[in-house]
């Protein structure tokens, strides 16, 4: 089957893949036509950063499919196990904790919740909502930011 992968920044590839190889393998491949380490590459597909140890199957990756490739800098791939451990630790941390800043619809669906629920559980809540809202807006593609601008772009009344 046929992938085309997306590098960050323009370029695209396209690649001849049988649907059980492994993200390893295609990192491998890629590795070698953009003289990037393997270590230093992040490919994602429907927003999902893909794992190298599971093949594309798993990610329901077909014929056609479009993966982006993220190539992070050497010197943040060369991080320590400690270093990255802090690092999940600080970013689960920061996650967990409720936003001084609301926006408008945080500020609503707290409303609601609350004449729904008891405030331990509209607490909790809003946890798992903040967190969903950060994974969405941190597996946001440059395809997606790039749409989502044009689009608001396009609402916006002209100041002709």
């Amino acid at each position: 089957m046929l992938v085309t992968v997306k590098v960050l920044g323009g370029a695209e590839h396209t690649l001849d893949v049988a649907p059980d190889t492994p993200v390893i393998r295609v990192k491998q491949v890629l590795a070698e036509t953009l003289d990037q380490p393997t270590a230093s590459q992040r490919l994602i597909f429907k927003g999902k950063a893909l794992s190298d140890d599971k093949a594309l199957k798993f990610y329901n990756v077909v014929n056609g499919s479009k993966l982006n490739l993220v190539v992070k800098p050497v010197a943040a791939t060369a991080a320590t196990p400690a270093t990255q451990a802090q690092q999940t630790t600080t970013t689960t941390t920061s996650a967990a904790q409720e936003p001084t800043r609301k926006g408008r619809f945080q500020t609503l669906l707290q409303q609601y919740l609350q004449q729904h629920y008891s405030q331990e559980d509209v607490t909790k809540l809003m946890v798992e909502v903040n967190k969903g809202i950060h994974d969405l807006v941190h597996n946001l593609n440059l395809d997606d930011v790039e749409n989502i601008a044009v689009r608001n772009l396009e609402q916006q009344p002209s100041n002709k």
